[in-house]
């Protein structure tokens, strides 16, 4: 055992210190979270003779994406300023969080992927894969982290307010119109996020039959729990259609 009073005290790093002031903007939003079992066995199936396989974080971006071309009140927001109303997004724009190492420290920022309903499969997956392993230098998503971690607090703080709540267009640009996030690759999942968007898409561990739960946690101000049910079925009518197919044609049908 450590001797009595031998601990350390750790300085927060800038990257730690902007997860702090993301978490401290997600305080006012009144989430909820809901869940549906799907079966995906089929396109479990599919995905394992394709070669290369699609990363699972790509199949259920652009599968949510679709869903939320389908339900249009996942593609909105709420902005409290100047006064307090919902903007409406004309495409989903997902904001898929990983993590890499950067200077000896695990990283996380978002990766944005605009269109992600109407793009190949394979260029999403390609975006993933070069952000989570190409050259630092070359992925915008983890410089504007950087950029932003390096601020002072209170600038850090007014640029973060400012992505979320200035406008709907600052807050499409800057945040998108939903996130996705997972540690399935690391044999856990998330029963519950803290984000700051109207939609947060995570997703459990698959079972030996192909099972697994899809989790939505929503900002209950822009919509209700059947609109959450809703946005689920899609999703999931979307993984067994469109994707379903899309990777049977990269596997040689």
């Amino acid at each position: 055992m450590p001797a009595s009073g031998g601990g350390r005290v750790v300085p927060l790093s800038p990257a730690r210190r902007l997860v702090a002031d993301l978490l401290r903007a997600c305080r006012d939003v009144p989430a909820v979270v809901a869940d549906r079992p799907v079966d995906l066995s089929a396109l479990v199936a599919a995905r394992e003779r394709s070669a290369p396989r699609p990363l699972w974080v790509a199949l259920f971006a652009k599968a949510f994406a679709l869903a939320s071309m389908e339900e249009r009140a996942l593609r909105q927001s709420y902005i409290g300023f100047p006064w307090a109303h919902l903007y409406e997004h004309a495409e989903p724009i997902a904001m898929v969080t990983v993590e890499r190492d950067h200077g000896g420290e695990p990283i996380v920022f978002a990766v944005r992927l605009h269109g992600a309903h109407a793009r190949p499969l394979g260029e999403l997956d390609a975006a993933l894969r070069h952000a989570k392993a190409g050259p630092a230098a070359e992925v915008a998503g983890l410089r504007r982290a950087r950029r932003l971690a390096r601020l002072p607090r209170p600038l850090r703080r007014l640029a973060l307010w400012a992505g979320l709540h200035a406008s709907g267009r600052l807050r499409e640009r800057h945040s998108g119109t939903f996130g996705l996030t997972s540690v399935g690759a690391l044999g856990a999942g998330l029963m519950h996020v803290v984000a700051p968007l109207t939609s947060t898409f995570h997703y459990g561990l698959f079972d030996a039959a192909g099972r697994i739960e899809l989790r939505l946690t929503f900002d209950h101000r822009v919509y209700d729990g059947a609109v959450a049910a809703r946005a689920l079925v899609a999703t999931e009518r979307a993984l067994l259609g469109p994707i379903l197919d899309e990777v049977k044609a990269g596997a040689g049908g």
